[in-house]
């Protein structure tokens, strides 16, 4: 062991998870963290963006959340998304820090605010590839489902079509540029966690197909077909991962590979 920090317990095992995402880079460990009071679950929540460093876990800056997912979520349950609400590379922390507020670029080193990317407000995910931010927007407040049609921790998707429009917007990391945004009927119903990227080429899923878009204009390249149906609102989600020239997709009850040419 070569240190620890507390908390020693998290808030509750059957509410949302204290620990939203974490990430490290450049010898510091970036996470979000719920700081809010261990006995009783129903006492307000405290969500703070917390830097350390990585070697010894000295605190070195906290970052407050003002708003976040109801941390009275239900047990093993609450967006398949908070874990991509943050991102480090480099020196470089890229987050959210309000559940439907825009990305923003803070000093690692210093945890200060360097830059609001314009137009990402309502950001649901986010990666960062070869230096360009791609960020999927919609609605987050979408994903707290209060309808019986969603019960249960292993309920995979909500049976019904998607109305609220979606984008997967690109900026250059740096500069905060607004390089190209994709649109349309097919980003309503964008699988979460299905964004990826590599080489030129960037993508996602949706309800019927796998899709493959140009990393430097958006322009999509191609589809094929992959059903999932449904929104998926709760604990689940299809799996894609990117490797060299083929990309894989798993959900339940199927993995199928592509060729990514």
């Amino acid at each position: 062991l070569q240190w620890w920090a507390g908390p020693k317990h998290a808030r509750h095992h059957d509410a949302l998870a204290s620990l939203s995402a974490m990430t490290t880079s450049n010898g510091r460990i970036f996470y979000i963290y719920d700081e809010g009071s261990i006995s009783v679950v129903h006492r307000p929540p405290d969500w703070k963006l917390i830097a350390r460093d990585a070697f010894n876990g000295k605190l070195l800056w906290k970052r407050s959340i003002p708003t976040w997912m109801t941390h009275l979520y239900n047990f093993r349950a609450g967006p398949q998304q908070l874990p991509r609400r943050l991102v480090s590379v480099g020196d470089s922390v890229y987050v959210t820090l309000g559940f439907d507020a825009p990305v923003i670029k803070i000093d690692g080193a210093t945890g200060k605010t360097l830059m609001t990317y314009s137009g990402s407000d309502k950001a649901e995910e986010l990666i960062c590839h070869n230096g360009t931010l791609l960020v999927v927007t919609g609605d987050p407040n979408m994903l707290i489902d209060k309808s019986d049609k969603c019960f249960g921790y292993w309920q995979l998707a909500v049976h019904e079509k998607a109305t609220i429009s979606k984008s997967i917007v690109a900026y250059n990391a740096e500069s905060g540029k607004k390089l190209w945004s994709a649109t349309g009927d097919n980003l309503k119903n964008i699988t979460p966690l299905s964004l990826c990227a590599r080489g030129e080429n960037v993508f996602y899923l949706d309800n019927a197909q796998l899709h493959c878009l140009a990393a430097d204009s958006g322009k999509e390249k191609w589809a094929s077909e992959f059903k999932t149906e449904g929104q998926f609102i709760r604990s689940y989600a299809p799996t894609v991962v990117v490797r060299d020239d083929v990309i894989m997709c798993l959900t339940w009850d199927r993995l199928y590979g592509y060729a990514v040419k």
